[in-house]
């Protein structure tokens, strides 16, 4: 295993990065691109606003657990998380949904007044209904999911 994740309480990881040099990569992938996430490249191409594209990364964003991409630890939520506690926090849901919004995905504004969560803990799913504004085309747009455990 190249890394060692240990989350804290608070969220904070301690990650032991001692298997760093055993990890093979393909060169000939970084040299072509292959491997640029589509969300960093958002601002300079304008043609990646696509509002399909958007909803896409905005739903990878709500279903990747923090700690869950390899070199990138803090991408993503703990939105699933809070649905096995013993009270489901809705603000803290819609505040882990915006902070992760604003810092990840630089093509949309949204605010938790624009998300609305319906938690089903017996079922074991999230229903999450997201209404955002898309910068570049000035649209507006929705992601309406259940989000299963």
């Amino acid at each position: 295993m190249p890394f060692i994740d240990t989350p804290k309480p608070n969220g904070d990881h301690k990650v032991d990065l001692t298997a760093k040099e055993s990890l093979c990569f393909n060169n000939e992938l970084l040299k072509n691109n292959w491997l640029i996430d589509v969300g960093l490249d958002s601002i300079s191409n304008p043609q990646l606003s696509n509002a399909n594209v958007i909803k896409q990364a905005v739903l990878n964003l709500l279903l990747t657990m923090r700690g869950e991409r390899l070199f990138n630890l803090q991408f993503g939520t703990n939105i699933f998380a809070y649905l096995f506690e013993n009270e489901v926090r809705i603000g803290s849901i819609k505040n882990d949904i915006v902070a992760a919004v604003k810092r990840y995905e630089h093509r949309i504004r949204l605010s938790a007044d624009d998300i609305e969560i319906f938690p089903n803990p017996d079922q074991h799913y999230i229903e999450i209904n997201l209404v955002y504004y898309i910068k570049a085309s000035q649209e507006i747009g929705q992601l309406k999911e259940k989000l299963y455990v």
